[in-house]
């Protein structure tokens, strides 16, 4: 592929980054901080579509701000903080540690990698992978990561984790 097309694609993934971190931490955010307590609140037991487990998620008029992987307790978390209160647990884990966390199951917005329409090269030593308009860039050495969360397998093997029912986008930085 044209170096020119790499390039476009590497200015539109950190161009979408600007705009998708700015959306989300102006508004849907904040918005969570305060929605949170009220999913929490009027929350619904219902069996996880991606972990066939038991949990207690957000409202449907709330499920934005739900997280129908894990829930609003699960186990793992209650365990690593057992000094807190259920409900402060809950809340740190929905609202600021996963804030929004549906959002990845808007498929439009957040397609899942489907297999033979994941691409990827390398462009100076970044890797950057696409499928259609999503574009992911991640540094030499893996330490720093943009963009749609799909992955070097899914060029040539059919996702079998979380991301088969839509993929996240962050911004990543290890150490």
């Amino acid at each position: 592929m044209p170096t020119v097309r790499i390039a476009l694609r590497v200015a539109w993934c950190l161009a979408f980054a600007l705009l998708h971190e700015t959306v989300f931490y102006l508004t849907l955010f904040p918005l969570g901080l305060i929605l949170t307590p009220v999913a929490i609140l009027f929350g619904r037991e219902v069996v996880s579509p991606i972990t066939d487990q038991s949990i207690l998620t957000a409202p449907r008029f709330l499920w934005l701000w739900g997280n129908d992987e894990d829930g609003f307790d699960p186990p793992w978390y209650a365990n690593a903080n057992p000094s807190w209160s259920r409900w402060r647990r809950m809340w740190v884990w929905a609202a600021w540690r996963n804030p929004v966390n549906n959002l990845r199951f808007v498929r439009w917005l957040y397609a899942p990698p489907v297999l033979g329409q994941v691409q990827m090269v390398e462009w100076r030593g970044w890797l950057v992978l696409w499928q259609g308009w999503r574009t992911r860039i991640v540094s030499p050495g893996w330490k720093l990561t943009v963009g749609f969360k799909y992955d070097t397998r899914d060029v040539t093997q059919a996702c079998a984790d979380w991301r088969r029912y839509g993929v996240g986008f962050g911004i990543r930085y290890v150490r």
